[in-house]
């Protein structure tokens, strides 16, 4: 019986081929259109959350610079060390699809290691207290004062490795050490440990701490609430950092857990006014700022914290009347917060530069963390940028470094 066979021809070849590609861009735009959408998504909550915690954080630091006694210091240290916790966790959301996709960004500013390791003890004090469990903090006295980097980042690590500890341990306690493990010039190698009593960890849950949404059943059907990305987030952060992390544990018998990161050493400042240096304060006093930001409170908390270092405040509520107002006055610089209504920042800002042709430092206060915003911020033509919330100090910073650009 005689066999049909087909001979497909070049150009048919050619003809498949191009059905193929056509089909795979089609594909590749969709997925393209969902990460879109994801990320907007995140962008869009990261502002609706930061927004308001950006005020919360402000104006408790302002709060905390007024005549207080040393119970009411102690209090608002509570609720700053809290409002940073709830940063922490927005954070693990929202860091879990950029760790990812390898889009994390550090942002280094100075702080105390030592403080921001008591504060966060002090923070999960009454949750371990309440389970009737012991927790210490020991920081080695050799530490610096003051290091360079991402205090936040720290601040997540810390928060994530202290409420698991708490969260698996019902007998005994916590115990957390920050400790100076080599120096070499400006760069210290510092170790900060967490150990706990609690019911640790089986050899092959260990093996998969890479691994996200990785949970014992023993360990997932704790009801102390968390985001549950905390180890693997962890994990990421500190090799980002150009850290290591060790676990030691073993079922029934607690967890130690280890990270060694690298901190550049800074020199303390003397602060001769609020908040700042006696350059900074040159700097500041002769600034007409105009801060363009459609939330009230966060007006309020940029008046309270510049209106007494500088000459001129004036404020608009969004881009159309930060225009207006630019073209009966002359700004040093421009605070633009990214999201408003009616003119956007990015909108206002290309506006500034093309139409008016004003080249006024502007620089961008969003409270979005994705990568791509930050990126459409600059592009537009912003000078420098501050991602809500944002301390007092590194504003401060941010302006001056701004002006002597």
């Amino acid at each position: 019986m005689p066999v049909s066979v087909h001979v497909v021809d070049s150009s048919e070849k050619a003809s498949l081929l191009e059905k193929e590609n056509d089909s795979l861009r089609q594909t590749i735009a969709k997925l393209e259109d969902i990460i879109q959408t994801k990320s907007d998504h995140l962008a869009n909550l990261a502002h609706e959350v930061r927004t308001p915690l950006n005020a919360i954080n402000g104006l408790v630091e302002l709060f905390s610079k007024s005549n207080l006694t040393h119970a009411q210091l102690e209090k608002v240290d509570i609720i700053m060390s809290a409002s940073e916790t709830m940063i922490s966790m927005i954070n693990d959301v929202l860091d879990y699809a950029k760790l990812e996709a390898g889009k994390v960004v550090l942002h280094d500013e100075d702080f105390n290691l030592k403080e921001i390791v008591k504060s966060a003890v002090s923070l999960f004090t009454p949750q371990a207290e309440k389970k009737a469990l012991f927790i210490t903090a020991n920081c080695d006295e050799r530490l610096n004062d003051i290091y360079a980097g991402d205090k936040q980042r720290i601040n997540q690590i810390l928060y994530n490795l202290i409420s698991n500890s708490i969260k698996f341990t019902e007998l005994g306690g916590v115990d957390v050490s920050c400790q100076l493990y080599t120096r070499r010039n400006k760069t210290d190698m510092v170790r900060i440990a967490v150990r706990d009593s609690g019911i640790g960890m089986s050899p092959d849950f260990l093996s998969k701490i890479g691994n996200q949404f990785e949970q014992e059943s023993h360990r997932s059907k704790n009801t102390t609430k968390g985001t549950g990305l905390g180890l693997h987030i962890t994990k990421n952060l500190v090799s980002l950092m150009n850290g290591n992390m060790k676990i030691e544990s073993e079922s029934g018998r607690g967890t130690y857990i280890e990270i060694i990161i690298p901190l550049e050493k800074q020199e303390a400042k003397t602060e001769q006014s609020f908040y700042c240096t006696e350059e900074e304060t040159d700097i500041l006093k002769d600034l007409k700022i105009l801060v363009v930001e459609d939330y009230e409170w966060n007006r309020i908390l940029l008046q309270g914290a510049l209106g007494p270092l500088v000459k001129q405040i004036d404020e608009a509520e969004n881009g159309h009347e930060a225009i207006r107002k630019m073209l009966s006055n002359d700004y040093d610089i421009i605070l633009m917060d990214a999201h408003m209504p009616l003119m956007n920042g990015i909108e206002a800002t290309k506006y500034i530069r093309s139409v008016l042709n004003n080249n006024v430092p502007i620089l961008a206060l969003t409270a979005s963390a994705v990568d791509s915003e930050i990126q459409n911020c600059l592009k537009a033509g912003m000078n420098d940028f501050l991602i809500k919330p944002y301390s007092l100090q590194s504003l401060i910073n941010t302006i001056t470094k701004s002006i002597l650009r």
